[in-house]
């Protein structure tokens, strides 16, 4: 991660790339910028991965969650990997 952070960011100085095409509209309006470089939307993508992950890794270990977040955070699992499934048959 750390090295495609820096060969981003190199791209960015260089090229100056604007990837503000790929943020939502409506996050744009709250947020009021006007320039994302590859760098920066990475370097989101990368934090909130990780995020997902500990808050993943928590629940499987049985710490306690709020529900709406341990619904939501299943529901993603579900869709994008069968991780979650996987671990519940190794219980029963």
């Amino acid at each position: 991660m750390l090295s495609c952070i820096i060969i981003l960011a190199i791209i960015d100085m260089i090229f100056s790339f604007n990837a503000l095409f790929l943020v939502p509209e409506s996050l744009l309006e709250y947020l009021k910028i006007d320039h994302i470089g590859l760098c920066e939307f990475f370097c989101v993508l990368f934090v909130l991965y990780e995020a997902i992950s500990c808050m993943k890794n928590a629940m499987l270990c049985g710490l306690p969650m709020p529900k709406k977040v341990k619904t939501k955070l299943e529901q993603f699992s579900n869709e994008m990997t069968n991780e979650m499934s996987a671990k519940e048959s190794e219980v029963k």
